[in-house]
């Protein structure tokens, strides 16, 4: 990786989505699992929700923005009614979750997330990164 290049290293990919590095195979798993169920959502809402909710795996949020971003320019394509999305605050939740610089050390998540509420369980590293 080059000074410019601070995206997280995909080890595998999964229905078209990058499986990021440093994650046990149990957690890769659970992944995938995710990864399936936000290709079953359809609901705006619904993958708004997902990609802004930490307890979600970084790679399942991301693909939730990237359908977003796809029903967006879909409707840009073909000249129809755009949906109530608002790309901004899309690539707002979702900011860091692919950076290696922003990457939580204790937690699957940006340090741009809020950090889990009291009482809230957040998907922690085995291992937490050194930084």
């Amino acid at each position: 990786m080059n000074d410019d290049d601070d995206t997280i290293p995909i080890i595998a990919t999964y229905r078209g989505v990058g499986l990021h590095c440093e994650q046990s195979a149990e957690r890769l798993d659970a992944v995938r699992r995710a990864i399936d169920d936000v290709f079953e959502v359809v609901n705006i809402d619904r993958h708004l929700e997902i990609a802004g909710d930490a307890r979600w795996p970084p790679e399942a949020r991301l693909l939730a923005a990237a359908k977003l971003e796809a029903m967006v320019q879909i409707a840009v394509d073909e000249r129809a009614v755009r949906p109530p999305i608002d790309l901004m605050l899309v690539q707002a939740i979702v900011a860091g979750l692919d950076s290696m610089k922003w990457r939580h050390p204790k937690y699957f998540a940006s340090l741009f997330d809020p950090g889990p509420s009291p009482g809230e369980k957040w998907a922690e590293r085995e291992v937490p990164l050194p930084w």
